[in-house]
Order: structure tokens, then C-alpha cells, then sequence
């Protein structure tokens, strides 16, 4: 079969027809192909350059959506430096939910909430990285912080049964970051979401730290309540778990007692006397109280979710002082002097 120059054969064809028993092939590279062909007249083998045609490229895929484009701001809740906190709701689905930006050197909340999955827990949905700024899609918790629950709260007490349950899903949440190596470091009233059925939900992870060790070092500063930080917080100490017990535990205090008790706050034992007060009003049990007591020992080592045996009298309760004889240490508490339950 004679073949002019020029000519594409097909290269097994040309092989048999000059009595060749190896195979031609061909290659392609830069766009273009070249096609490997035999001469019978004259015995040569010639490679031919013809464009390579591509095949049709697959239809682009659409570029992701920014945040501007996916949610609608409704509301401001915060504006601080740090963390401007958004409702937003979801363009696509109208659902709500709450944009936290912070700064992308400070991302690290954005690790500490997505190693978490806790119903206790605040849950991170997804990320946005634009302008220097991480942006953090989470859950909207219908209802109101503690804080605001407290501040909003008719006259009497809470029930002890509803403080028990509220204990029990902090110590859930709790549990839940310890299993992940994470520390809260700021739980407090502002912190602690109320939701429309009653349970709590922690929030707000920017001053959490994780560190499987177990044992976070206080070489740097950061922002956490100093009405509930656990006493080796300001000591400036080197914090584990724990410290998120005793928040938790002067949180409870807080909510038993009905107000801040702010003038008692820098007392050392701070956490003695308003055990003490509660126990003069009588309206909770003592072994709800012990329970109390346990998360609030001075001590991280000693300390614990529930008393490990009830005592029926506190052993280091402090006596209540007087209006007529007030010590130089206690002379500034007068919300407690003036307490109508204890006072003289």
C-alpha cells in the first residue's frame, strides 16, 4: 500500500504493509502530535507533526460564595476590637445563625470549637476568611445568657431541682472540652446560654485554650471574668480543668444567691461566705450545698462535681459578723449586713 508524504496512516497497518513486526506509536506534547509513518518506497520512517486535537474541557466549576453573599446581618451583639459578634440569617434557607469575626490572629476559637461536639456545646458550622478576618458561622441559641436571666428574675429563689440540672449539663459541657484537651477559661453568667427550653449551652471560646497535656502554662494573657476566675487564675498560676469547675461552681453560687455579690468578691474565701449565707436562709438542701462547696475548693486538686461525703455541718464556714462589730475585712460587704434573712 504505497503512502505519499504527508499522509496520517494508521501506524500498525504501515507496519505490516512493509513487513515490519513492531507496533508504531504515537505522542502527544505542547499541543501537538506526532504521528510516526512508513515510506514502503523508501524504507524510511518519518515523523509527521499534526495538531493535537483536545478534548472538550469540563465546564468550570462556580467559584464559593463570601459571606457577604451567603448571609444577611440582622442584628449587632457585640462590636468589641477583638470579636464583633452578628445574627445573621442564611440567604438560602432563612435560618439564623450568629457570625463571630475576630481577627486571624486570633483564629485559635475557630480549632477549639470545631475539635467539640456537645449539645452543651455552641457548634461551629463553617469559616470565612476575607479582609484579615476570621469569620465564624455558629449556632443562634434562642434565649438569653444567665446574666440576663438573673438581672430579669421575679423575687425567690430558684429551685434547687433546676439548679441541679443546670449543674449537670455544665458538668456535660465540661466534659465534653476536657475529652478534647480543651479549657474554657472564662465561664460566667455572660457566657452561659439559657435556650428556649430550659437547658444551658456554653458560648463564646475566645479565651479557651487546647492543650492535651492537660496542664495550660500562664505565660500569656487573656481575657477571662474576674468575678468568677478560680483563684489560681489570679494568682496568675498555670491552670488545668479545673479552674472550669470552680467558674461553673461560683456561677451556681451566683444563681443561688439571687445577685453578684460583687463586695464580697475579693474576700479570699469568698465562696465560704456565700455558702454561709445560703445555708442561714435555709432554702436549699446541705447536700446540695456540699455539692457546691466541692467545686469551689480553694484547692484544684480537691476538687469535684458532687461532695464525696455530705457533712451535716460545715467545717469551714465562717461566722457572720455583725453591723455593731464589723471585722476591717468584711466592713465593706453591706449587701450582706443588710440581707433581711441574716442580717442583725
Amino acid at each position: 500500500m504505497p503512502i505519499t508524504f504527508g499522509q496520517v496512516c494508521n501506524t500498525d497497518q504501515t507496519a505490516a504493509a512493509a513487513g515490519e513486526s513492531n507496533t508504531l506509536g504515537s505522542t502527544a506534547t505542547s499541543g501537538v502530535q506526532f504521528t510516526k509513518i512508513h515510506y514502503p518506497s523508501s524504507g524510511q520512517v518519518q515523523a509527521l507533526r499534526v495538531p493535537y486535537i483536545h478534548k472538550p474541557l469540563a465546564p468550570l466549576t462556580k467559584p464559593p460564595l463570601r459571606y457577604k453573599d451567603r448571609f444577611e446581618e440582622i442584628k449587632c451583639l457585640s462590636d468589641k476590637e477583638q470579636a464583633k459578634v452578628f445574627v445573621v440569617k442564611d440567604k438560602a434557607s432563612g435560618k439564623l445563625f450568629v457570625a463571630r469575626k475576630v481577627p486571624m490572629q486570633f483564629k485559635r476559637e475557630t480549632r477549639v470549637l470545631a475539635a467539640i461536639n456537645s449539645p452543651r456545646v455552641v457548634r461551629l458550622h463553617e469559616t470565612f476568611s476575607e479582609h484579615a478576618q476570621q469569620i465564624m458561622i455558629i449556632d443562634y441559641v434562642a434565649g438569653k445568657t444567665l446574666h440576663d436571666f438573673l438581672e430579669q428574675k421575679s423575687s425567690g429563689p430558684i429551685k434547687e431541682d433546676t439548679l441541679k440540672l443546670w449543674r449537670d449539663q455544665l458538668k456535660e459541657g465540661i466534659t465534653a472540652l476536657r475529652q478534647v484537651g480543651v479549657v474554657h477559661r472564662d465561664i460566667s453568667l455572660r457566657n452561659i446560654m439559657l435556650d428556649e427550653q430550659g437547658s444551658l449551652v456554653i458560648i463564646d471560646f475566645g479565651s479557651a485554650k487546647q492543650d492535651l497535656s492537660h496542664t495550660i502554662t500562664a505565660t500569656r494573657q487573656f481575657e477571662y471574668t474576674l468575678y468568677f476566675a478560680s483563684p489560681e487564675q489570679i494568682r496568675g498560676e498555670d491552670i488545668g480543668f479545673e479552674t472550669d469547675i470552680y467558674s461553673s461552681g461560683f456561677a451556681l453560687l451566683t444563681l443561688a444567691l439571687g445577685n453578684m455579690a460583687k463586695d464580697v468578691r475579693g474576700y479570699p474565701k469568698s465562696s465560704d461566705i456565700l455558702l454561709q449565707i445560703l445555708r442561714e436562709r435555709g432554702f436549699y438542701s446541705e447536700a446540695f450545698l456540699n455539692d457546691l462547696e466541692a467545686m469551689v475548693i480553694v484547692d484544684p486538686k480537691k476538687r469535684a462535681w458532687h461532695a464525696a461525703e455530705p457533712t451535716p455541718t460545715p467545717s469551714t464556714a465562717l461566722a457572720v459578723p455583725t453591723k455593731q462589730t464589723p471585722s476591717v475585712k468584711t466592713a465593706s460587704i453591706k449587701w450582706w449586713m443588710n440581707d433581711p434573712l441574716i442580717g442583725g
